[in-house]
Protein backbone atom coordinates (compact mmCIF):
# COMPACT_ATOMS: atom_id res chain seq x y z
CA UNK A 1 0.00 0.00 0.00
CA UNK A 2 1.57 3.75 -0.79
CA UNK A 3 0.97 5.79 1.77
CA UNK A 4 2.37 9.76 1.80
CA UNK A 5 5.60 11.12 3.42
CA UNK A 6 5.12 14.64 4.47
CA UNK A 7 8.26 16.35 5.25
CA UNK A 8 7.71 20.00 6.68
CA UNK A 9 10.87 22.32 6.29
CA UNK A 10 12.02 25.68 7.46
CA UNK A 11 12.82 27.71 4.24
CA UNK A 12 15.46 30.03 4.14
CA UNK A 13 16.54 32.77 2.04
CA UNK A 14 20.05 33.78 1.43
CA UNK A 15 19.83 37.62 0.95
CA UNK A 16 23.65 38.44 0.44
CA UNK A 17 25.21 39.26 -2.39
CA UNK A 18 28.68 38.39 -1.54
CA UNK A 19 30.45 35.34 -0.90
CA UNK A 20 29.73 35.02 2.73
CA UNK A 21 25.69 33.79 2.94
CA UNK A 22 23.53 35.47 5.21
CA UNK A 23 20.33 33.29 5.04
CA UNK A 24 17.42 34.56 6.41
CA UNK A 25 13.99 32.19 7.35
CA UNK A 26 10.73 33.09 5.56
CA UNK A 27 8.58 30.61 6.64
CA UNK A 28 7.56 26.46 6.74
CA UNK A 29 7.48 24.79 3.24
CA UNK A 30 6.10 21.22 2.97
CA UNK A 31 6.98 18.07 0.69
CA UNK A 32 5.07 15.37 -0.27
CA UNK A 33 5.83 12.00 -2.02
CA UNK A 34 3.93 8.86 -2.33
CA UNK A 35 6.27 6.26 -0.44
CA UNK A 36 5.22 1.96 0.07
CA UNK A 37 4.51 1.39 3.26
CA UNK A 38 5.94 -1.90 3.46
CA UNK A 39 9.14 0.65 2.98
CA UNK A 40 8.63 2.83 5.86
CA UNK A 41 8.00 -0.21 7.76
CA UNK A 42 11.65 -1.63 7.81
CA UNK A 43 13.50 2.49 7.68
CA UNK A 44 13.90 2.83 12.03
CA UNK A 45 12.77 6.63 12.98
CA UNK A 46 16.51 7.63 12.57
CA UNK A 47 17.07 6.62 9.73
CA UNK A 48 13.72 8.12 8.11
CA UNK A 49 14.91 11.61 9.69
CA UNK A 50 18.35 11.10 7.82
CA UNK A 51 16.62 10.43 4.02
CA UNK A 52 14.51 13.48 4.70
CA UNK A 53 17.62 15.76 5.66
CA UNK A 54 19.06 14.26 2.44
CA UNK A 55 16.21 14.95 0.64
CA UNK A 56 15.76 18.71 1.80
CA UNK A 57 19.54 18.96 0.64
CA UNK A 58 19.15 18.28 -2.66
CA UNK A 59 16.87 20.79 -3.21
CA UNK A 60 18.82 23.02 -1.53
CA UNK A 61 21.39 25.77 -2.86
CA UNK A 62 23.12 29.07 -2.63
CA UNK A 63 19.84 30.92 -2.95
CA UNK A 64 17.55 28.89 -0.88
CA UNK A 65 18.00 26.03 1.69
CA UNK A 66 15.57 23.95 3.41
CA UNK A 67 16.05 22.52 6.98
CA UNK A 68 14.16 19.50 8.10
CA UNK A 69 12.16 20.31 11.20
CA UNK A 70 10.02 16.97 11.14
CA UNK A 71 7.90 14.49 9.01
CA UNK A 72 4.37 12.82 8.96
CA UNK A 73 3.08 9.28 7.25
CA UNK A 74 -0.02 9.87 5.85
CA UNK A 75 -1.98 6.64 5.06
CA UNK A 76 -5.66 8.67 4.55
CA UNK A 77 -7.21 11.72 2.64
CA UNK A 78 -7.67 14.81 4.22
CA UNK A 79 -11.25 15.37 4.90
CA UNK A 80 -12.08 19.03 3.19
CA UNK A 81 -14.15 21.20 4.84
CA UNK A 82 -16.80 23.55 3.94
CA UNK A 83 -15.28 27.47 3.71
CA UNK A 84 -18.15 28.73 3.98
CA UNK A 85 -18.71 26.69 7.55
CA UNK A 86 -15.18 27.95 8.73
CA UNK A 87 -15.98 31.34 7.67
CA UNK A 88 -18.71 31.20 10.20
CA UNK A 89 -16.86 30.19 12.76
CA UNK A 90 -14.38 32.21 12.38
CA UNK A 91 -16.40 35.24 12.50
CA UNK A 92 -18.03 33.83 15.54
CA UNK A 93 -14.97 34.22 17.70
CA UNK A 94 -13.92 37.10 15.57
CA UNK A 95 -13.25 40.34 18.18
Amino acid sequence: MDVTLRIKAQYFENFSSSDTPHFKPKGAQYFESTVSSDLLMYVGHDDLIVACEQILKTHSNDIVKFIYTEHEVVFSDPIPLDPQEVHEILLKHFD
